[in-house]
This record gives structure tokens, sequence and C-alpha cells, in this order.
């Protein structure tokens, strides 16, 4: 399976994880995650010897990020209630962890925390120590954004905002727990957040449009696709957090992050049945998207 494909399966896998976070469905949103890890995985080995350095740091740095997601949301699903969540709640493992050991919700909420901004720290050290490079790989103006940055790379750095948001939401969440609702560090986080969360909207809106205007109508579709997964956890992270821990959910916008996540899912699934002539797998094309990524 050539990695374009790979690259629309993680998406998808990572729809499909968020999806079953939201709905309380352990028994889609793990199998989802582990499935985006290994897919991540597959593509970074596949482009050990034939991908770009900039590729290979993408992919670390999505798998970091990932990981992280991983540690919080098997914290949420076994501590976030009073009993684990889903079938998980069935398993009397779990149920003696989510009695007896709380104090692990912490531990593993703090090393989501900094697993993605680890990922995040790394990738932007190798930017800033390799601009000089990526800058000069690009010899046509044209593509270039803001005179500054080839558009290749530009269309692969949204996951910097977004890690941002979704490292930020996590604290927040822990904090939420820690010291309550209306803490002061809680609103700051938020504001970070959905700073980080802004941007990375308008950059998966900019790359749609960069990709449908250069005729790759199957890059536009997933960039949008992104758009929508990214939005949905938007709504989300500050439903959760106004609301705030232990409280009900808004249903208006739980309910719209719900129905963005499952648009995303359906936009995803079309680039995995089809491979157009344009991404043909010719070896040196660097892709334009960091979950799209054709090579």
């Amino acid at each position: 399976m050539d990695i374009s494909r790979l690259w629309s399966i993680a998406l998808l896998a990572f729809v499909l994880h968020d999806l079953g976070w939201i709905l309380l469905r352990p028994a889609l949103a793990l199998p989802a995650c582990l499935c985006g890890i290994v897919v991540l995985a597959i593509i970074f080995l596949a482009q050990f010897r034939s991908g770009s350095r900039f590729d290979k740091a993408v992919v670390c740095t999505a798998l970091g990020w990932l990981v992280g997601n991983l540690f919080w949301n098997f914290a949420e699903f076994v501590w976030e209630e009073d009993e684990p969540a889903g079938f998980l709640g069935k398993i009397k493992f779990f149920i003696e962890l989510n009695r007896n050991s709380q104090d692990l919700y912490g531990a593993f909420m703090w090393t989501a925390t900094v697993v993605m901004m680890l990922s995040l720290t790394v990738f932007l050290i190798f930017c800033l120590v390799n601009y000089g490079r990526l800058s000069s790989s690009s010899t046509d103006d044209r593509r270039m954004v803001c005179g500054i940055m080839p558009e290749e790379f530009y269309l692969e750095v949204t996951l910097i905002p977004w890690i941002i948001m979704d490292s930020g939401w996590t604290l927040a969440v822990l904090l939420q727990v820690q010291i309550g609702n209306d803490a002061q560090d809680v609103q700051s986080l938020l504001l970070v957040s959905s700073i980080g969360g802004f941007v990375a909207i308008l950059m998966e809106a900019d790359c749609a449009r960069r990709r449908c205007k250069a005729g790759d109508h199957s890059d536009a579709l997933l960039y949008i696709g992104e758009m929508l997964w990214v939005l949905g956890n938007m709504i989300w992270m500050l439903e959760d957090v106004f609301t705030g821990h232990g409280e009900a959910d808004y249903a208006p916008a739980y309910w719209t992050a719900v129905g963005l996540f499952v648009a995303a899912a359906l936009i995803a699934i079309p680039a995995i049945l089809q491979v157009s002539d344009e991404h043909d797998g010719s070896p040196g094309r660097i892709e334009l998207c960091w979950m799209s990524r054709r090579s």
C-alpha cells in the first residue's frame, strides 16, 4: 500500500479516535488510536531510507502527539467518571484502578502533556536549525509563502498550532480537576489553546485553497476534512472547559462537534479508496499535507 493511502488511513483513525472519545466509547477510540500509531510507524519505516529529514520529523512529531493523546484518552476513560467508561467498566482490573489509584490520573495527564510538548519543541528546534536549508530547497519564488517559507513546508506545519491547542487543553482539564473550574490558570490556558486552534483552522482553510488552486482537488478535500476535524475539536474543547469538570455537556456544542467529526471521517474515506494519477508514488515528491502525505 502506498504512503498516500497510509496517510489517509491515519487521518481516518485520528477522527474515529476523537469520535469514540467524545461519545465515551473506548471500544472505538482506543483501537483507532492504536491503529493511528501503527500506521504512523509504518509510514516512518517506509520513509526511513528515501524520505527527507523533514518528512521524518513531521511523522515523528505526529507520532509523539498521538502517543500523548493515548495517555490522555486512557486517563479520562478510566478516571473521569465514577466508573470506567464503556467496556472498561466491566473489567475488574480497570474498576479497581478507578477506585484505588486516583492519583494516577494526574500522572497520566502530565505524561500526555509532556510528550506532546516535547514532540512539538523538538520539531520547532529542528525547523529553526534547518531553516536555511528548508528555505533554499525551493527555487520557485512563486511557491514561497510570504517570501519566507517554501509552500511545500508551509503546508506541513499546521500541526504546530494544533499541538499547542491540544497540549494546552490537556493541561487545562488537569487543572480543572486539581484546583477547580474557575482558576485563572485554566482561563489562560483556554485562551492560548483557542488561539492555537483558530490559527490551525485558518491554515487548513488556506492550504485547501492553495491545493484547489493548484488543481490538486484530492489534497484540497483532505485539508477540508482536517479543517472540520480541528474545528470539531476546538468546539469540543470550549464546551468541555466552559462547562467544567463533572458538569453536564452543553448539548448544541457537543453534537455540533460530533457532527463535524462524522463529516471529517466521511471526507477521509474517498481518499483511501482512490489515488489519483497526480499522486503516482513517484520518488522525490514532497507531500503537501502532514496527514495526507504522498511520496
